[in-house]
């Protein structure tokens, strides 16, 4: 029985820790990212993302080691989310074109 969780469908999460030959079972969270307000700093931002994804699945699996890291994008102090649909994408990449972006 594998003993380490990633709590992240990310391709590249997936790719580093198998480079790093870590065995690990990948679970989902289910957090609700709109419940994290956007009036915090991006790094606090992205740290409270990352901790209560990892924290859902902790909660299910309490004898697993449970990894949670996220990826945001910053951009003239504004706070991109995850768009919803590929209009709001669109809006997201046409206002980070051209532009230096964290």
């Amino acid at each position: 029985m594998i003993g380490i969780i990633l709590a992240s469908q990310s391709p590249r999460r997936k790719q580093l820790l198998s480079i790093l030959g870590i065995k690990f079972e990948v679970i989902s969270s289910d957090f609700d990212e709109s419940t994290v307000e956007f009036n915090i700093s991006p790094q606090k931002f992205c740290e409270t993302l990352a901790y209560n994804k990892a924290k859902v699945v902790a909660d299910k699996f309490p004898n697993k080691l449970v990894i949670g890291a996220d990826t945001i994008v910053f951009c003239d102090n504004k706070i991109y989310p995850k768009p919803k649909n590929n209009k709001i994408a669109s809006i997201f990449l046409n206002e980070l074109s051209n532009k230096i972006h964290h």
